[in-house]
């Protein structure tokens, strides 16, 4: 096997491990009672442990170091692409870190869907705020945008759109000045 074949196998494994994590977080969405919540951020760090561990993995670097660009077609180079790209970023981010995250994350959700669901619409954002401050004491970060940056951006304005359907541009416009 190439270089460029080990990593995409590397790949398709640490993607299908990824599918498992966002399947236990639609679990938490639409199924698991509340009183689940602890286990679930316990799991749900655990499974991030994993693939931060891979996504990082020194292999990706030296995989990375010895396939020819200019052999590959375009799909093959746009793959490379991301893939630096992940890395990179995934090697900026402690593994404790990534863990608490994931178990931070997993434990605002019951948060959240508290704040989409009050009324008037006000006592959403309130809510929401509330959600991202309690995230950002529990992991340790400074401020909001803290937070925000080690999120992905598309979760949170996805969210903030389902929060107001009616799309709250100020308010969109307060997340991009702090993310």
């Amino acid at each position: 096997m190439t270089a460029y074949d080990d990593l995409m196998a590397f790949q398709r494994e640490t993607e299908a491990l990824a599918q498992v994590a966002g399947r236990l977080g639609w679990d938490q969405e639409t199924v698991m009672p509340r009183g689940a919540a602890p286990q679930r951020g316990e799991e749900m760090a655990a499974m991030e442990s994993v693939l931060h561990a891979r996504r990082i993995d020194p292999r990706i670097a030296d995989w990375l170091g010895r396939i020819e660009t200019a052999g590959l077609d375009a799909v093959g180079q746009a793959n490379l692409r991301h893939i630096k790209r992940d890395f990179d970023r995934a090697t900026r981010v402690p593994a404790d870190l990534a863990a608490r995250i994931a178990r931070v994350t997993s434990a605002a959700q019951g948060t959240w869907a508290e704040a989409r669901a009050a009324e008037p619409p006000a006592d959403r954002f309130v809510g929401l705020a509330e959600a991202v401050e309690q995230a950002g004491r529990l992991i340790g970060a400074e401020s909001h945008a803290g937070v925000l940056h080690l999120k992905d951006e598309a979760i949170a304005v996805r969210r903030l759109a389902l929060a107001d359907p009616q799309g709250d541009l100020a308010l969109l416009g307060e997340l991009h000045r702090i993310g």
